[in-house]
């Protein structure tokens, strides 16, 4: 009793919670539509490509119907410049695969776009995937307090090419609003489903274990039967249509797809037996007909789930107006019926019935939806009231046959279960936070062997390091080699996700970098890394990472990713930033990566920076920024390497206050003597 308490006050909680948050899209204006193209080219991310050839597309539409595999989506929204630099979550409903651009950079990816089906690893989502955090920069204009953004989408989806899937339309939809209300409605939408799941199959599966023990102790009565494989059915349904909301692998989506087409067959003729049952109909043709029918369907569905699910819903039709047959045969026959009093589980189908046609109705878009199922699951409650009936007319059968004893022992039986149940999935839940507190460790421990012991000391520079993991452990990377020539090799990277994903991303660029840290030119390294990474198949995870070469006052230096490095102009006492642009590595074949060779002196020092330490937030939610990090550089930049990390670091402490770290923050200064 006392965890069910607990329960329902952590979701009255995140209730209120959710309630409270304020949602920011009435400050985000849409267009009508949006800029259409077939083909794959990076170009088309970037705000200042003209896409004025580019198809017309309705903003709630999709080009289905010519649809060619991949393709790119350019749409430009008009923001409330309150927005600017804010944390907000941009979340996708898609099925296919989708890499986000925003203002011309790349975001993140939700599943891997690719050219080809082997290429690409689709994602088959029922409702929207968790947040990914972002903000939008400054925009060059502000007109009437709002700035204008692109947002480019990479689109792929190869569904109308799989046999299997034939019948399936490629689709996705956005959802742009306050990161924390986003996170945590859709933490409610799941924690709601996940709770009328194991709810309604709670509720099902014991009524299902009692009417089968019934049957089992009085075979007479096979209502008991007919009723527990229904209801069993039923469970299922309520795993399958529940488990939606958590699928994202295609072969899961595609398998669930399958069994819930089945279920729904077999859960029909199961309460059509029960009918017939009931008004003494022992022998039917009618009957027949559905189990051969029910047979046939089966086999399709197992071969064409999608293309013939029109077929399911003229199934569905038919075997509501045959329920409707007999509960007119039960109204203008009552004395035929077959047993006393099974006038309250016929008018136990009614909602379900009822429920039937509306579902009917709103699947061919004759009526219009009106309740979500996550806020209001008509259908469940329909069956959980005809389950009701069934143990009402059951209750009054065994009180006249004095089975009450049976019945009350059985009861206890499944509660004991229950409770056993319950102590097991505890032992389970405390083995789990077990062996991810191990696995952290490990990979804690896996990403500080990945790093050099020492750094290297030459003639004209020197350089210092410093590296603070957050709660997770992340990606942050560096290296070094120094060639026969003096010439210093540097690599300094900072891969996507956290935990062992992450740092085998970190092995692997490691010892590609060994491998072509002798390569004369960063962008050849950068290739010759980036080409393997992507081949490894790390789905979504990527590594960023600047590549530099130093060769007495020379430095040639290409970046993926990464944040600008900064080079500190002794001479001038003036801070620069090395623009280059570049994906992250392992992200796109043959990406054009850049580089850029600069010329310095004595006295200028060189910086460069994780992307943790200029997203560091403090406990109002604002970052720390580039302007931050270019002013505290340049104030400090006279010191030696030692001590500008330092400072760096305590400007990033004072501003963080209490705020943990969410990313590691890695900073290297390297100083020309």
């Amino acid at each position: 009793m006392s965890k069910f308490i607990l329960f329902f006050l952590t979701t009255v909680c995140l209730v209120s919670k959710v309630q409270s948050q304020t949602t920011l899209k009435d400050k985000i204006l849409y267009p009508e539509d949006y800029s259409f193209h077939y083909g794959d080219n990076i170009i088309w991310a970037q705000p200042d490509f003209d896409d004025s050839q580019w198809e017309r597309v309705a903003i709630d539409s999709f080009p289905s119907e010519e649809w060619n595999g991949i393709g790119w989506f350019r749409l430009w929204v008009e923001i409330d410049s309150s927005l600017i630099r804010k944390r907000l979550g941009f979340s996708p409903k898609v099925i296919g695969s989708l890499d986000v651009f925003i203002d011309g950079r790349y975001r993140f990816s939700f599943g891997m776009v690719g050219s080809d089906m082997e290429e690409e690893k689709p994602l088959y989502v029922n409702t929207y995937l968790p947040p990914e955090l972002f903000r939008f920069r400054s925009a060059d204009s502000v007109y009437e307090n709002k700035s204008k953004h692109l947002i480019a989408l990479r689109y792929s989806s190869f569904l109308l090419e799989s046999p299997v899937s034939i019948g399936i339309k490629p689709s996705f939809d956005i959802q742009i609003d306050d990161f924390d209300y986003l996170r945590l409605e859709q933490r409610e939408t799941r924690r709601k489903a996940k709770t009328y799941q194991m709810l309604f199959i709670g509720i099902f599966l014991s009524f299902a274990l009692i009417h089968m023990l019934l049957y089992f102790f009085y075979p007479d009565l096979k209502a008991n039967l007919y009723f527990a494989v229904m209801i069993t059915m039923g469970a299922i349904l309520t795993y399958l249509r529940f488990d939606t909301f958590f699928i994202s692998d295609s072969s899961d989506y595609l398998l669930n797809f399958i069994l819930l087409d089945i279920c729904v067959i077999f859960f029909l003729l199961a309460m059509l037996k029960i009918c017939y049952y009931l008004l003494n109909i022992t022998k039917s043709k009618i009957y027949t007909i559905f189990i051969i029918i029910t047979i046939v369907l089966g086999i399709i569905f197992v071969f064409r789930p999608f293309r013939f699910w029109w077929v399911l819903i003229i199934f569905e039709t038919i075997i509501m107006i045959e329920i409707l047959r007999n509960l007119v045969l039960y109204v203008t026959r009552p004395k035929e019926l077959h047993l006393e009093g099974s006038w309250i589980i016929l008018v136990g189908l009614f909602p379900i019935g009822v429920v039937g046609l509306y579902q009917l109705l709103t699947s061919l878009n004759v009526s219009r939806q009106y309740w979500e199922i996550i806020d209001l699951p008509l259908t469940y409650y329909a069956l959980a009231g005809f389950a009701i009936s069934m143990s009402i007319f059951l209750s009054r059968t065994f009180a006249r046959t004095n089975k009450d004893l049976k019945e009350q022992l059985e009861q206890v039986k499944l509660l004991s279960e229950k409770t056993l149940k319950q102590e097991l999935e505890q032992a389970k839940l405390e083995a789990e936070n077990r062996r991810k507190s191990e696995e952290l460790e490990q990979a804690r421990n896996l990403q500080l062997s990945m790093l050099p012991k020492t750094v290297p000391e030459l003639e004209n520079v020197k350089i210092a390091v410093s590296m603070k993991t957050a709660t997770e452990v992340g990606g942050d990377y560096y290296d070094f080699k120094v060639d026969m020539d003096k010439t210093l090799t540097i690599a300094f990277g900072d891969a996507t996700g956290h935990g062992m994903q992450a740092g085998s991303v970190v092995t692997a660029t490691k010892s590609l970098f060994k491998s072509y840290a002798n390569l004369k030119d960063p962008v050849k390294i950068q290739k010759q890394i980036s080409d393997p990474l992507r081949l490894m198949g790390f789905k979504r995870l990527v590594m960023a990472m600047i590549i530099a070469k130093i060769n007495g006052y020379k430095m040639k230096v290409s970046v993926g990713g990464m944040p600008y490095p900064l080079v500190y102009r002794a001479s001038r006492d003036r801070v620069e930033e090395v623009a280059i642009s570049g994906m992250p590595l392992g992200s796109f074949s043959n990406f054009p990566y850049q580089s850029k060779e600069l010329n310095l002196e004595k006295d200028d020092t060189v910086l460069f920076m994780s992307d943790g330490y200029q997203e560091m937030l403090n406990e109002q939610g604002d970052i720390l920024g580039d302007h931050r990090a270019i002013t505290e550089f340049k104030a400090c930049a006279k010191q030696s390497p030692e001590e500008i990390i330092n400072e760096l670091n305590k400007m990033a402490e004072n501003w963080a206050g209490g705020h943990p770290r969410e990313d590691d923050m890695t900073l290297m200064v390297i100083r020309f003597k």
